[in-house]
Order: structure tokens, then C-alpha cells, then sequence
């Protein structure tokens, strides 16, 4: 009888046999419909089941761009970065190199965007910490200067000049909040970081507007009339007429 039920359980368990993989076609197939229905949560965890299954398969190249993709969709900003940093370093003569470290940029540039508790509270992207900024500006800057003829290029470019002003209004903003609070010292070593860091942005001219003031406060007279005769030259009367630095208007609400 023992041997009898033995073997039945031998029998059962070859009948089921081991689970049978799927074709890499399919499992692609399913996931960019998880990816084209915006289930990205699905997507990334179905082009990673897809790399890992078949890792040097017909698939595994846009799958691994996919899913930076989904990652970055899903809000998932420091694994799509990952994904992309990893791509990078195992691809770097890829054409596909370019695109993957864009993503990066755009994952990071886009971690500040506006969430339901902000309009509650009046948070405003200015005031938050400008780490994923900052990231966002060397991945534009690296894709610049490692692929410059590649055709997100140009985008990177314009995406540096919009971080790059909002890492000022940042300095801005922590300016501002030091000179409302009398901090004199602090409030014009952020104004001054503005002023050499960031020429050029919209937030050079309110920042040495703060310099000025606060350099009068700390009784620095000295420094605060150069700080006002750089004012005047770049933003007097007579700034037209020597070519002044021109500031720019780019800031979070108009740009798409």
C-alpha cells in the first residue's frame, strides 16, 4: 500500500511538471499593454520579469528603456534613475545611451511637481529641498557633453536653463526668509550665491535688491554700494544701452 501511494505522488507530480515560461514575445506583449493602459506599477514589474527571463533577448533593450520609462511614470524617481545610470554604464556606446540619461534629467526635474497637499498648505516648489534639481542639472549637463549630437541634445539644453532657474528661485527663497527674520549674514550669503551662481535668471535681480539691504544692515557700506552700482548697471536706466545681462522669465508655471 505504501509503495502504491508513493508511487501515485511520484505520477501527480510529473503531471504537473515544472511551470511552463512564457514566449519573450508575449511577456513583452503584456507588458507595454500594461505600459499603453498607464498601469505603470504592472508595466515595471512585467518588463522586469521579461529582462530577468530573458536578459540578452530579442526584447531586453527596449525593454530595460520601457522600463526607466515606467519608473518615471509611476513616480518612482530614484529607481528610474538607477535604471538609467545602469544602462548607461553597461551601453555607453549604445544609441540609446542619450535617451536613457534624458530620462534621468526629466524623472529628477519632475520629482518637484506640484502634489495635493501643496495648495493646502501653500507650499510652493521654490521652498522645497533642490537636491533632485540639482541631479536633474548634472544628467542634462552629462548627456550634453558625453552625446552632443544626439537628438535630446537641444532638450537637454533648454531643460538645464528651466532647472537652472529654479534652483535660483530656491537661493531666492531661502534668501528672502533669512531677510524677513533679520538674519542679515545669512540672508546675503544666499544673496550672493544667486548673484555669482546663477547670472542671468529671474532671480538675480530681487537677489541683489536683498545684498543691498542687507550689506546697509550689517553696516557694510562699502559692499552695499557696489552691490547697487552692479544693479544699476544691469538693471538702471542705463542697461540697454551697454548690453546688460539680460535675466530670463522661465519659472514653474509656463513651462510645458
Amino acid at each position: 500500500m505504501l509503495a502504491a501511494l508513493l508511487g501515485t505522488a511520484l505520477l501527480g507530480g510529473c503531471a504537473s511538471g515544472p511551470k511552463k515560461i512564457p514566449p519573450e514575445h508575449t511577456l513583452y506583449k503584456h507588458a507595454k499593454n500594461a505600459l499603453t493602459v498607464e498601469n505603470w506599477r504592472a508595466a515595471a514589474n512585467q518588463f522586469r520579469s521579461l529582462i530577468s527571463t530573458y536578459p540578452f533577448g530579442k526584447y531586453a533593450t527596449q525593454a530595460r528603456l520601457n522600463l526607466i520609462y515606467a519608473y518615471y511614470r509611476g513616480g518612482n524617481t530614484d529607481e528610474a534613475a538607477k535604471q538609467a545610470d545602469d544602462f548607461v554604464k553597461e551601453n555607453p556606446a549604445s544609441p540609446y545611451a542619450a535617451y536613457a540619461l534624458f530620462m534621468k534629467g526629466v524623472a529628477y526635474a519632475n520629482a518637484l511637481q506640484r502634489g495635493p497637499l501643496d495648495a493646502l498648505f501653500g507650499v510652493s516648489l521654490a521652498q522645497r529641498d533642490p537636491l533632485d534639481q540639482e541631479q536633474a542639472f548634472t544628467a542634462f549637463k552629462q548627456l550634453a557633453k558625453r552625446y552632443p549630437d544626439s537628438r535630446y541634445t537641444k532638450q537637454a539644453r533648454q531643460w538645464m536653463v528651466f532647472v537652472r532657474n529654479r534652483l535660483a528661485h530656491f537661493n531666492l527663497g531661502v534668501a528672502r526668509f533669512y531677510a524677513v527674520r533679520k538674519q542679515w549674514v545669512a540672508a546675503a550669503s544666499r544673496a550672493n550665491k544667486i548673484v555669482t551662481e546663477f547670472p542671468g535668471t529671474s532671480a538675480a535681480k530681487p537677489a541683489l535688491k536683498i545684498l543691498m539691504r542687507s550689506y546697509k544692515k550689517l553696516g557694510e557700506d562699502a559692499l552695499a554700494t557696489q552691490a547697487k552700482a552692479w544693479y544699476d548697471y544691469n538693471y538702471g536706466s542705463g542697461a540697454k544701452a551697454h548690453g546688460g545681462e539680460q535675466t530670463t522669465s522661465n519659472n514653474d508655471s509656463n513651462h510645458h
